[in-house]
């Protein structure tokens, strides 16, 4: 049986857009450990197949990996806003695609991270506009 870890505090903090927090934590043993958590509180994928069966993919620069990747659309879910939402708004903004979107499943991004990440399928996706159209000129 896993045993609970008891939180004893938490301090903010920052690293640019990510919001971090460093957590200190009283485990089961007695012993005392500090965590860093990050993320925001929920984010979103999506598998938008269209209807000749390919996957749709956005191509976005990332800092981590250095380079250009072809990923899932997806992004952070604002506060109040329906996961289902977030997901047409996403696919719409980085690809140009719409689709009927379905909400199949969630998980946590990752053991650090408080953020749940919501996956989410597009079937029928087509494109309807240029990708970023929606967000203005960025």
């Amino acid at each position: 049986m896993t045993a609970a870890w008891r939180l004893l505090g938490e301090r903010p903090g920052s690293a640019g857009y990510l919001p971090i927090v460093a957590r200190d934590y009283r485990l089961p043993d007695g012993t005392n450990a500090t965590w860093d958590i990050f993320g925001y509180e929920r984010s979103v994928a999506v598998v938008a197949i269209t209807s000749g069966g390919e996957v749709v993919l956005a191509r976005q620069y990332r800092p981590g990996p250095d380079r250009i990747l072809d990923e899932l659309p997806g992004g952070l879910v604002e506060p109040g806003e329906d996961v289902a939402d977030a997901a047409t708004r996403e696919l719409l903004e980085e690809t140009g695609y719409s689709g009927a979107i379905m909400v199949v499943a969630s998980s946590w991004l990752a053991s650090t991270s408080r953020t749940q990440r919501f996956a989410t399928v597009a079937r029928g996706a087509e494109p309807i506009a240029e990708p970023g159209a929606s967000r203005g000129s960025l």
